[in-house]
């Protein structure tokens, strides 16, 4: 391919990026932070491991022949024909860290037509076995590429920057990650995942000794970080140039902070899910002050479409307008779940006009996906994010459904029911609080708590273990015998004699506060 000729797919724009830089550095497995400085341009320690674009397409085109023999042999001609040629892609699962094979396994399998489905290392096997059989191995990813093009067309990369590839694979914002890299010729450095997972203040670490260009993360994760970058951030200053923010709600009191300690950084807040490849729209917060003059704001808006996507708001209140339900349409949406075990089709469909507030030019697929989420449109014509109306949230940037947790806490041998809330404070991330009910009143309740928390860790994500646990008498009921949730979250859950909650010991908080102040003195 040449410069001029169109942008056709991922596999495509990698093959063009590896051919004209094939003895470039494409990827780095950082070794661990505590091994020799042996400061180099891009090898900065000792262990230190890095592969070539065209070590990487050599790789490529060997697991993707591979791949292509075992799963149709000679039969691929016979199987079109037989579906009239629309073929049905093989689903792939991935479960391996964030890694270089993790790279040539998602180009390989794309290159070959097929769909991979990313199951996080870090997840307790009795969940990814769940996954498996709920969604058969099949789940379709499409349109990858319209994200990757719209990013290098307002916010470019030009092949000398080096980026951190850093987020768990169970997050789409992974893909972004490291295609913004893989297909623009730029560096990619891979930090062991482990170190990440028990000190996340070494991401400080990596920004600084590898000269990081640009980071995606979650604003919680930045905000536990902020009091050691406050420190660092004279060391970070002349390399990173983007702070790319989504997952959750930022905060406007966040953004102040980091707009006062790296003023020269540029700041994208991105909003979207995995059923629109990501991302659908985007604000860049140079744009923030011009808006805070004549609106009253706690968040950060969330902006205007990406290229090639359509986000109407469709109202469901006359009184309030340019209020409703946030949908998706155009380039970056799926056809819907492959799996006909699910129940998440009715959230693919056909919008009138009559029933938007604002209407765009259609590109793609006519159905639109209904988010779940509320928004306001600003007269900037900017989105500002109202929350749900369901029970969907978002913890550490993973979304979730309470009725998940409060489902498998029923299936403890020891607890009779169960209510999970969400509960949230402007600005600080949201904490999850269980309300339980056990099958034998005289039970120690610290001791059960703890034991369902362990019970609950090789079923569920550390993110969905409720930080909180509360032992009730009995659950308030609505008028229409339903769990009243509002009544748990108004209740002080540290003012009852009934209550046993499990946090944080103070003396793990005073390591963790010292674990701050020493890491880099």
């Amino acid at each position: 391919m040449t410069d001029n000729q169109p942008h056709c797919c991922i596999s495509h724009e990698f093959l063009r990026a590896a051919k004209e830089n094939p003895n470039k550095i494409a990827v780095i497995h950082a070794s661990s932070s505590g091994k020799k400085l042996i400061k180099t341009k891009h090898h900065p320690y000792e262990g230190d491991l890095f592969f070539t674009f065209g070590q990487l397409l050599a790789s490529i085109d060997s697991l993707s022949s591979r791949l292509r023999r075992i799963l149709d042999g000679n039969n691929l001609e016979a199987e079109l024909m037989k579906n009239d040629m629309l073929y049905t892609p093989k689903i792939i699962g991935l479960y391996m860290t964030p890694s270089v094979e993790y790279i040539i396994s998602v180009l390989s399998i794309l290159r070959i037509g097929e769909a991979f489905l990313p199951l996080d290392h870090s997840w307790p096997r009795h969940r990814i076995m769940s996954i498996i059989s709920s969604s058969n191995v099949r789940l379709v990813i499409a349109c990858l590429l319209n994200r990757f093009l719209w990013m290098q067309d307002l916010y470019p990369l030009n092949g000398e920057e080096v980026l951190l590839f850093k987020t768990s694979i169970s997050f789409v914002d992974h893909l972004q990650e490291f295609l913004s890299a893989i297909l623009t010729a730029c560096s990619l450095v891979i930090p062991p995942t482990m170190e990440l997972k028990t000190n996340l203040f070494s991401i400080i670490h990596y920004l600084q000794a590898y000269s990081i260009c640009r980071l995606t993360t979650v604003p919680s994760l930045l905000r536990a970080i902020l009091p050691s970058l406050q420190i660092q951030h004279n060391l970070i200053l002349h390399s990173l140039k983007l702070l790319v923010l989504s997952g959750e709600v930022l905060p406007l009191s966040l953004w102040n902070m980091l707009s006062k300690l790296l003023p020269n950084l540029s700041i994208l807040n991105l909003y979207g899910s995995t059923e629109v490849s990501g991302d659908c729209t985007y604000f860049d917060c140079k744009n923030l002050p011009t808006i805070l003059e004549t609106e009253t704001l706690t968040s950060v808006p969330i902006g205007i479409p990406i290229s090639n996507c359509n986000v109407v708001l469709v109202e469901s209140d006359t009184d309030t307008p340019n209020q409703g339900e946030i949908y998706v349409g155009g380039l970056c949406v799926s056809s819907g779940y492959f799996s006909e075990s699910t129940s998440m089709s009715s959230e693919f469909v056909k919008l009138h006009k009559k029933s938007i507030c604002n209407y765009s030019v259609n590109y793609g697929s006519p159905l639109y996906f209904r988010t779940g989420d509320f928004a306001k449109r600003l007269q900037s014509g900017d989105l500002v994010f109202l929350g749900r109306k369901d029970r969907t949230v978002k913890v550490n940037g993973q979304r979730m459904a309470l009725e998940e947790i409060e489902y498998t806490l029923r299936e403890h041998p020891d607890v009779v029911d169960a209510a999970v809330i969400s509960h949230n404070v402007q600005g600080e991330p949201a904490l999850l609080q269980a309300f339980i009910l056990l099958q034998e009143k005289d039970k120690s309740g610290e001791i059960c708590i703890e034991s369902i928390k362990s019970w609950m860790i090789n079923r569920l994500p550390l993110a969905m273990i409720p930080s909180r646990c509360v032992i009730m008498e009995s659950l308030p009921m609505s008028s229409n015998g339903k769990v009243d949730y509002a009544s748990l979250a108004s209740i002080n859950v540290t003012g009852s004699a009934h209550d046993i909650i499990s946090e944080t010991k103070t003396d793990d908080l005073l390591k963790v506060i010292k674990k701050v102040c020493c890491l880099y003195c």
